[in-house]
């Protein structure tokens, strides 16, 4: 599996608006503004920040989360930075392998200027609104928005200047999206599963991700192995809710003792 961690990825950058703030700081700040929102099952990789100081960068917090085939983790992340930009001063830049995803999914309400050409650092999260940088259409405007192409420096000092009534339409393809969150539909099975496995899941949901991984990449072979093991003697529920998950498991032993 992680041969296919070059796709499917979602990265994101979170940019201070003071740029004295204690990374470290603002780090503990966003984990505990998240809180509870993170306690989820992620199909892959969990959502996490690490500080950015080197000397050539702005200084920013910073992650990664590989997907795999779930958007709705994707479409997760970006719910989880607009709360922060909400809740925090601080401005998210979030795109994936295949460039600005959030573009792509409000292509519809996209300026005619606006192309894959002139698109980078263009659009953030802010103030828990999707922003997109414009084009200037004054000689007044040269000095607040970029022509062409854009430094992420120069687009942080444009970001607070940006008239989000222009933004509205961007902005309710995007929420539409992401209207569900943090809740999301429950997929619900039987299955049997041996004692010691229910306990493992008990303490931890999230090797469920990993359970359906398993099942989801092996071959016919290996899973005919798996389900001819008549060890198994225990009968599960188990409720899984992608991106993010929720698992409950309630079993009870029909016969021997686990030996698997």
């Amino acid at each position: 599996m992680s041969s296919c961690k070059d796709k499917n990825t979602v990265f994101y950058r979170i940019y201070p608006t003071h740029h004295e703030q204690d990374l470290e700081e603002l780090q503990l700040q966003c984990l505990q503004t998240l809180g509870p929102d993170l306690d989820v099952i992620w199909n892959c990789e969990s959502f996490c920040l690490s500080a950015e100081h080197h000397v050539t960068s702005l200084p920013h917090l910073h992650g990664q989360v590989w997907f795999d085939n779930s958007l709705e983790d994707e479409w997760y992340v970006v719910w989880l930075l607009q709360k922060l930009t909400r809740e925090l001063p601080v401005v998210a830049k979030v795109w994936d392998d295949d460039g600005e995803f959030i573009l792509i999914e409000a292509a519809d309400a996209l300026p005619a200027w606006l192309n894959p050409d002139n698109s980078e650092n263009r659009v953030f999260v802010y103030k828990g609104c999707c922003v997109l940088i414009p084009q200037p259409k004054t000689p007044a405007e040269l000095s607040c928005f970029p022509q062409n192409d854009v430094t992420i420096e120069r687009a942080l000092r444009c970001v607070d200047k940006v008239d989000t009534s222009t933004c509205v339409k961007l902005n309710k393809i995007i929420d539409r999206r992401l209207a569900n969150f943090p809740s999301r539909s429950i997929h619900q099975i039987r299955c049997v599963l041996p004692v010691s496995l229910v306990h493992a899941l008990s303490l931890s949901p999230a090797l469920v991700s990993s359970i359906v991984s398993i099942y989801l990449y092996s071959d016919h072979r290996e899973i005919q192995g798996v389900t001819k093991n008549r060890r198994l003697k225990l009968v599960g529920h188990v409720r899984y809710k992608p991106a993010p998950h929720a698992l409950s498991v309630r079993a009870a032993v029909q016969s021997a003792p686990d030996h698997c």
